[in-house]
């Protein structure tokens, strides 16, 4: 019998992903289903996040350090898509791609951090400054959630879903930094910060990035 070489539809390191993926979200799921529905709950209720900012606790064992690693993971994968999708003529491999891919996701929000927490320091704003950086990690958690069934339906859709699923994605990416400039109005209303520096700090830092994406994959 003789055997005819192909090409598998799902590539073998995509296994490796949605093996790893959903084991992180199944660990956390399992050790900690009431801070997944508090998560998701409080990006739509202040009172809510303010009750997680309150509880916060940062170390390794906690789910929301998972939470972020997912949400570096599943943001990496699809931009891989997005990539795939619009820039089929760049030629690096897949699994090199997500590897970049992640790092820059990660390096970009770090970054994006660091230069929140200087602004702070700059105008002595730095309880602000980390219960908005607080909530704005919340806003990526719960993009990660949504990534990460996103991503893997993907890998299974061709044409006309394949670029609606994409254009859904950056939709909710767009809310999600909306609602997360939104937050930092309504934790800095009221106190004493110039409002044109707060709008287009705020717009710099989250719209402008998106705005940016959306503009590259269109």
């Amino acid at each position: 019998m003789q055997f005819i070489e192909h090409t598998p539809f799902i590539p073998n390191w995509a296994v490796i992903y949605f093996i790893l993926a959903l084991s992180l979200f199944a660990w956390i799921r399992v050790s900690s289903g009431s801070y997944m529905f508090a998560m998701l709950q409080s990006g739509l209720n202040t009172n809510t996040a303010q009750r997680l900012y309150r509880e916060k606790i940062s170390n390794i064992m906690h789910p929301s350090f998972r939470y972020n690693l997912m949400f570096y993971l599943t943001t990496g994968v699809f931009l891989l898509h997005l990539q795939n999708i619009y820039y089929p003529q760049l030629q690096f491999p897949d699994k090199t791609m997500i590897v970049v891919n992640t790092v820059a996701v990660f390096l970009f929000f770090n970054i994006k951090y660091l230069l929140y927490k200087i602004g702070g320091f700059i105008y002595k704003s730095h309880t602000n400054t980390s219960e908005y950086l607080f909530h704005s990690k919340i806003m990526n958690q719960i993009l990660g959630v949504f990534m990460l069934p996103l991503g893997i339906v993907m890998f299974f859709t061709e044409g006309f879903m394949l670029h609606f699923f994409a254009v859904f994605g950056l939709l909710i990416l767009l809310f999600i930094s909306i609602n997360s400039a939104f937050r930092g109005f309504q934790i800095n209303a009221g106190k004493d910060i110039s409002i044109y520096y707060l709008i287009l700090y705020l717009c710099t830092l989250e719209i402008l990035p998106v705005l940016l994406l959306w503009r590259i994959f269109q």
